[in-house]
């Protein structure tokens, strides 16, 4: 639903075949956010994440970012170009991509979704100014429960479509132990059952 929202209610006037960018591609929601840029008409679609492995996993990503540690190391030429990107990530992440786009002569519309690494992000105003740049951001407050109801209809019936990552239920009681468990991640969603 983040990602569905955000195209169709915090972006305007999409090209046909769109480039769509999601930072954060790897977590759950951005898994799903590849398949919904394309069921809205991405022609291509650009994850960035950390893990390499995992986003090389990550279906119907036409090519991929590997965010460095720093960041700043990361070399983001692949998304010169792109209309569209969503953000699950925010912070540094988010600056230096942005960054990497200055100057571009496209314009582009960034909508910010989830804050996975940092609730702060420091964007020079310099930046801001460097080129055609749209900033939002999407989740409740951002469009109404009316728009959601629209967009429901056919949002549901798209992610019947869906491949979705297989789950592993993990009992309650046991939520202590498996939160920090990062091997459950790497496996696919985690549900916790009663």
């Amino acid at each position: 639903m983040s990602s569905w929202m955000a195209i169709t209610n915090r972006t305007t006037n999409l090209p046909n075949g769109f480039t769509a960018v999601i930072l954060g591609a790897t977590s759950a929601s951005g898994r799903l956010a590849v398949h919904t840029a394309k069921a809205l008409g991405a022609g291509t679609v650009v994850g960035v994440a950390r893990n390499a492995v995992a986003l090389e996993k990550v279906e119907g990503l036409d090519d991929f970012v590997v965010l460095q540690n720093p960041v700043a190391e990361t070399d983001f030429s692949k998304i010169q170009g792109c209309d569209v990107i969503l953000d699950y990530v925010y912070g540094d992440a988010a600056v230096q991509l942005l960054t990497s786009l200055a100057r571009s002569r496209k314009p582009v519309q960034y909508v910010e979704i989830g804050s996975l690494a940092e609730r702060t992000a420091d964007f020079p105003s310099a930046l801001l100014r460097s080129f055609d740049l749209t900033v939002r951001g999407a989740g409740a407050g951002s469009w109404s429960i009316g728009a959601l109801q629209k967009e429901l209809h056919t949002l549901v019936a798209k992610m019947a479509e869906w491949k979705l990552l297989s789950a592993s239920p993990v009992p309650l009681k046991d939520i202590e132990t498996a939160w920090n468990d990062g091997s459950l991640a790497r496996e696919g969603r985690v549900v916790f059952v009663p």
